[in-house]
């Protein structure tokens, strides 16, 4: 990408743990483990999805379109999302996995992405906000310029069961946030409530419905 980088903050340092009873203990890590709301909203992103990845490497050119698969799983009890993406990126076979929580304790949603394409692991932390369906993470990833770790935003908008959209935004040397990358996820064989005839929820209501 042609965009500036910026520094990424240095981290808060780690708290110490106040003394705790065995009983104290057991009921912190049993509500720190519970899934609840946040990680039910995260599993709206569940399923087998067909993306359309729109890329703008150069503003001053067209963007570049591809198109891909996602399959996410729901992981350890409902407590995370996994995600397996297979696609093209100029011309070759492209890979990635991540993978979607919400911490209990920090009270922030976290994400995890790692692919064929590079050598690191970019990780996002954020929080949702029910007005606007978006959930938006801060992210780090390591830039080629700077040679270290540099800041950059992810939105992603539930719009219904059947779609969902990400974005991504850099900064570029003006300061400026630039949008980067768009994929608009949609549902995939099975699709809720939908009207397609192929998808496998059709077929089954059909069949109640005879």
């Amino acid at each position: 990408m042609i965009f500036g980088c910026t520094k990424a903050p240095a981290p808060k340092p780690a708290t110490t743990p106040p003394t705790m009873s065995p009983e104290q203990m057991q009921e912190a890590f049993t509500k720190a483990s519970t899934p609840g709301a946040e990680q039910k909203l995260l599993a709206a992103l569940v399923g087998d999805w067909k993306a359309t990845v729109t890329m703008w490497m150069d503003p001053s050119k067209p963007p570049e379109v591809s198109t891909g698969h996602s399959s996410n799983i729901l992981k350890y009890g409902g407590r995370f999302v996994e995600m397996n993406y297979v696609g093209e990126w100029m011309g070759q076979k492209f890979e990635g996995t991540g993978l979607w929580g919400y911490d209990n304790i920090g009270k922030q949603y976290q994400s995890t992405w790692y692919d064929s394409m590079g050598t690191q692991i970019m990780t996002a932390t954020g929080n949702y906000d029910p007005a606007s369906k978006k959930l938006v993470l801060g992210s780090t990833m390591s830039c080629p310029m700077t040679g270290g770790p540099v800041n950059m935003k992810q939105v992603i908008t539930v719009v219904d069961d059947n779609k969902h959209i990400y974005e991504s935004y850099m900064t570029g040397p003006d300061g400026k946030e630039t949008k980067t990358m768009e994929i608009v996820y949609t549902r995939e064989h099975g699709c809720k409530n939908c009207d397609d005839k192929k998808c496998k929820d059709h077929k089954k209501t059909d069949k109640k419905k005879k």
